[in-house]
């Protein structure tokens, strides 16, 4: 049987050694007896998680569990073919995974994923203007929130139809931070039953998902980056967990969730 496992860069292994032998989702496999579909990609926006996973869960049929960190509720997606043509040449050798040898930026499909972190490099910095004026005048945390609480009830329930175990979490507690801040009470004073509708339609959402589908929601439980700070565990230059956060969150889940 096999476990099914998606995210971003945390779950893809990004700036590790050897990312398919020493990410959290092959350490977790071996847990548990299963072979491992690792469908991550870095910088994934949770459109992309939610779509891929969809793919994945009705093209291999022997998938027995399904775990998702959903990533950065501000990351969309968009296919842009210009930005599709820049050449990566700085990268050119550096042994990155994401680049091929003539310094192309890989992508598993037409679609590049957009963050407010990422419109000051290349090839996201072709579109940061547009880009820009989209999360300053269009997108809100309400949007993000909404959307991403969308693609995680249908996940969910996309698995009870299949007869899979379904598991999900955050990545990092930055999510669960950015939902508090938006529904504090503060705000629900001021905006009232405009904002009160999205929390109520939002916590509608989230009563449907079951401990193991709540893995770093609130205190009780921890994202794999409180899991590694908390542990102190090794994080790589860029600021992903280390091979030795990898080994132990997997655990983590396995003991918590999974076992």
């Amino acid at each position: 049987m096999t476990l099914l496992v998606n995210g971003c860069s945390f779950s893809y292994g990004d700036e590790l050694t050897n990312h398919e032998e020493e990410r959290y989702s092959t350490h977790l496999g071996n847990h548990l007896g299963m072979d491992v579909i690792n469908a991550s990609w870095p910088g994934s926006s949770n459109e992309r998680i939610w779509r891929t996973t969809k793919r994945k869960l009705f093209s291999h049929r022997n998938i027995e569990k399904c775990l998702i960190l959903w990533s950065d509720l501000a990351r969309v997606e968009s296919v842009h073919i210009e930005a599709s043509m820049v050449t990566h040449s700085i990268n050119k050798n550096h042994n990155n995974p994401l680049y091929d040898n003539n310094g192309d930026l890989k992508r598993p499909d037409p679609f590049f994923q957009f963050s407010p972190a990422r419109l000051n490099s290349m090839p996201w910095k072709i579109l940061k203007a547009e880009y820009e004026d989209y999360y300053s005048r269009v997108y809100t945390n309400e949007t993000g929130i909404c959307k991403t609480f969308n693609y995680m009830q249908d996940i969910a329930e996309t698995c009870n139809l299949l007869g899979i175990d379904y598991y999900q979490g955050w990545f990092h507690q930055g999510n669960k931070y950015t939902i508090e801040k938006t529904f504090n009470q503060y705000n629900l004073n001021v905006k009232g039953p405009r904002l009160e509708l999205i929390k109520e339609y939002v916590d509608n959402i989230d009563s449907t998902f079951t401990g193991n589908q709540r893995i770093g929601f609130d205190n009780a439980t921890l994202t794999f980056e409180e899991f590694t700070d908390k542990n102190n565990l090794k994080k790589m230059p860029l600021g992903h967990p280390g091979p030795e956060a990898h080994k132990e969150y997997a655990k983590y889940l396995y003991d918590n969730f999974m076992r």
